[in-house]
């Protein structure tokens, strides 16, 4: 199964100063302190199994709940996107929020998936903070070998 990842933040190719980098992140950033509003995207960190009937994709996301994510199969590739949003006006006993930063989170990671993946019964489940990605094994059909045809 080969791996496709999505990077959303574009990195200077090396070498990269960490002058380069400061100037980025400060002219990047909003300069008005507290009433920023950045999107937080990061890469979770998966695992691929594969056993004698199936492969297992792995997926790391913590704080996140099923309804936050969505799997699709399309052209033979597994993508898997996942969208969290904290409510604006979120009440608080005690007070009310002077900064938030982590009100939006968002990720997606594709796979390319083998020729011998039943994709009409792929099956996933989200608990404990891992989404587990099961990815039935068929046969594969047996590939063609060539014939040659006499010519007359």
């Amino acid at each position: 199964m080969r791996v496709i990842t999505y990077k959303p933040i574009v990195r200077r190719p090396f070498p990269a100063t960490w002058v380069d980098d400061l100037f980025e992140n400060l002219f990047n950033r909003s300069l008005g302190g507290f009433d920023s509003k950045e999107v937080m995207s990061s890469q979770p960190s998966v695992n691929v199994l594969e056993e004698a009937q199936e492969y297992i994709v792995e997926v790391a996301a913590p704080g996140l709940t099923k309804e936050d994510f969505k799997v699709e199969i399309e052209n033979g590739y597994l993508t898997i996107r996942a969208q969290k949003e904290q409510k604006e006006e979120e009440e608080r006993e005690n007070g009310k929020y002077t900064r938030r930063e982590f009100n939006f989170t968002q990720f997606q990671r594709s796979f390319h998936l083998p020729e011998t993946v039943n994709a009409e019964s792929i099956a996933a489940q989200y608990e404990n903070g891992i989404l587990k990605v099961r990815l039935p094994k068929v046969e594969a059909a047996p590939k063609e070998t060539v014939k040659t045809i006499e010519i007359k």
